[in-house]
């Protein structure tokens, strides 16, 4: 089975590649159409059966005069045209990641599904108030969402063929060697706890600023990094106690050196449908300290501690919890590193999915 996965402007490569390779381990034949990436998480291994193609905004139109996003707007749906056209005749089916152009990528991606099943994943069905958009995702043979909640937010507006497909740890960042120079300088018998990616509102950072003075209080030697570029947030002149803050882009390598360094990550998230980063820590044996909200409520007995969205008090009564007990972390942890082997597998996801894709082509086949 020949499988295409388009992701246009490389939003998420750390999804997209182990997925690719675990469907290429599975015995298909899987290209990832991407675009160059500066911040690509890893190439692929050698894997037989899958191949990269940098389709996307690649020089030439003369647009590189352009800024780059006024030339890739002009850029996509020319590429996005040759590529339909490509894939009716050289894929069985098509699993798209991101709609960068929306209404013109829907339109295109309907016309392709009438001809070769393509499939779109939901990545945030449940993260913000206008993430499902039915009238844009009608077009495709199926939906995907990644959690319970987001299947269910996507049934409600009126889609049908919705996949509840698993995201596999994201294995990678805890095989990534160590930046040259260390992102902080955190003592080496310092519990710590991460907070990295974008700062946006939403992920409740000003929560977890309210709650790490308590959490120093009652474990002296505890230790914060807040690692990300703000977006819409502010953050304070000056961090409390025990707290570094990097307002500043987080390399691939920092990354994987935070969530191996760390004793907890922590998602103090207000709203989400299910997170990279978390299944990243959980890859890396780290444990997660999580607000009950979206799909995070799924890794409860599976390393996570859980605890209500804006409850600053709830948030360090967890930290303290896991931060002030080397026990308490390694059971968490042992938790974790089970349910990597044993939930997010991406061999063992890989395997749904071509069950189900199977069916799919061969219904489509018969039709």
């Amino acid at each position: 089975m020949r499988v295409a996965i388009v992701d246009p402007a490389s939003w998420s490569l750390a999804y997209d590649e182990p997925l690719a390779a675990s469907l290429a381990r599975a015995g298909c034949e899987v290209t990832l159409y991407c675009t160059r990436s500066a911040h690509g998480v890893e190439s692929p291994a050698e894997v037989p059966g899958l191949k990269v193609d940098e389709w996307f905004y690649r020089p030439g139109y003369g647009l590189g005069v352009l800024p780059r996003r006024l030339g890739r707007a002009i850029r996509h749906p020319l590429d996005l045209s040759k590529l339909v056209r490509h894939l009716r005749t050289n894929a069985d089916v098509v699993l798209v990641q991101w709609m960068p152009g929306r209404r013109v990528d829907a339109r295109a991606w309907a016309q392709l599904a009438k001809d070769v099943p393509v499939l779109f994943t939901a990545h945030n069905a449940q993260e913000r108030d206008k993430a499902t958009d039915a009238e844009l995702l009608q077009g495709f043979s199926a939906v995907i969402a990644h959690s319970d909640g987001g299947a269910a937010t996507l049934r409600e507006v009126g889609l049908t063929n919705v996949w509840r497909m698993t995201i596999g740890a994201y294995d990678q960042y805890a095989r990534m060697p160590d930046p040259a120079t260390l992102p902080a300088d955190i003592p080496a018998d310092a519990p710590l706890a991460v907070f990295a990616g974008l700062l946006r509102d939403y992920k409740g950072v000003d929560v977890l600023l309210d709650a790490w003075p308590a959490v120093v209080d009652r474990v002296p030697d505890a230790r914060l990094i807040i690692a990300g570029r703000p977006v819409d947030v502010e953050l304070p002149a000056v961090a409390p106690a025990g707290a570094t803050i990097l307002p500043r882009f987080v390399s691939e390598e920092e990354l994987g050196w935070l969530l191996r360094r760390a004793q907890v990550c922590v998602l103090p998230y207000r709203k989400i449908d299910m997170s990279g980063v978390a299944v990243s820590a959980l890859a890396c044996g780290t444990p997660l300290v999580a607000s009950d909200v979206g799909g995070l409520g799924e890794y409860a007995g599976r390393g996570a501690l859980l605890v209500p969205p804006g409850d600053a008090t709830a948030l360090a009564e967890a930290l303290i919890e896991v931060l002030g007990s080397p026990e308490r972390q390694e059971e968490l942890a042992r938790e974790a590193r089970e349910a990597v082997a044993e939930h997010y597998s991406w061999d063992g996801i890989a395997a749904q999915y071509v069950e189900r894709l199977t069916q799919l082509v061969s219904g489509a086949a018969g039709a």
